[in-house]
Parts: structure tokens; sequence; C-alpha cells
């Protein structure tokens, strides 16, 4: 038995088309439209990008009407982020540091001297402390400290035995 494949209709109007109805509906309307001339076409795009512009502005023109509505509401609903408050907040500020001044009875001289230190006077008083240590310290000690630096000064202070003793006792040993 041999199949043969299906011979092409004769009749295509027999078959079922689901897109006919479309292509019906479109050839009936491209018919009874004219093709515009080339003239009226340009000046209908004229027009168009005309209407695109004027819309394009109103647009831009309401976005920054809005932005400055939410400009302008921030600010007020935050006047501390308005210059004048910014202002008044620290004028305040200064009027109760001046009435806390007053009632402490205390000068701007006052509290300035109080807030500086004099550093040259540091070191000389440091300086006295160490002369009265080294005055108290007695004379045995003393001596030895003499001791101990003429050997520092002659490069004789670290002998080889004074190492090695040292060395030993950081190791451990005896």
């Amino acid at each position: 038995m041999q199949i043969q494949p299906n011979s092409p209709d004769t009749n295509p109007s027999l078959r079922f088309d689901p897109t006919r109805a479309a292509r019906d509906v479109q050839k009936s309307r491209a018919q009874a439209a004219e093709v515009p001339s080339q003239e009226a076409s340009a000046s209908e795009l004229d027009a168009g990008a005309a209407r695109v512009k004027e819309a394009r502005d109103e647009f831009r023109a309401q976005r920054q009407e809005r932005i400055s509505n939410l400009r302008e509401n921030y600010t007020r609903n935050h006047p501390n982020l308005i210059e004048d408050g910014v202002k008044a907040a620290r004028d305040d500020y200064r009027d109760k540091l001046e009435v806390r001044r007053q009632n402490t009875g205390a000068t701007k001289t006052d509290s300035d001297k109080a807030d500086t230190i004099d550093i040259q006077a540091v070191p000389t008083r440091l300086n006295d402390e160490v002369a009265k240590r080294l005055d108290s310290v007695d004379s045995d000690r003393a001596e030895k400290i003499q001791q101990l630096r003429s050997l520092y000064l002659d490069g004789r202070l670290n002998t080889r035995e004074l190492i090695e003793r040292a060395a030993k006792r950081l190791l451990g040993g005896s």
C-alpha cells in the first residue's frame, strides 16, 4: 500500500483561515483610504512634532512645579535647615551661654584663662622636680651613679663578664 500526499486544494475558500476576517478588513480600509501626498504627510509630521514638543514642555513645567513645591514643604517642615532658623538657634545658644556666665559670676577673661595651658612652665617645673629628686638621693647611691656614668662614658660599662652574667640571668641559668 502506498501513501500518496494530499493534493493541494483547488478551492482555497473552502479551507479554514482564522486570520481571513482581519485581512479582509485591512484590505477594505486600505482601498477606502487614499494614499496621502508627500507634502501632506510632511506637514502632518511637523504638526505631530510640534504637539510632542508642547507636551514635553508642559510635562517639564509640571515637574519643576512639583519639585519646587516639595522643596518648599520640606524646608517649611524642617525650620532648622533654613538659614534664618540656624541663625536663630545659634543666637539662642549664645544667649543661654551669656546667662550662664552671668549667673556664675565669671567674666570672659576668667573663662578664657581656664581654657589655656602655659606650656613653658611645665618643663621648668619638671626640671625642678628632677633636681630635687637627685638632691635627695643618698651619697652612696650618688657615688654608684657617678661610677656607672664614668664607666659608660669610657666605654667600659658593658664588659664581657657583665654581658655573660646578664645573658645567664635572662636565659634562666645561674
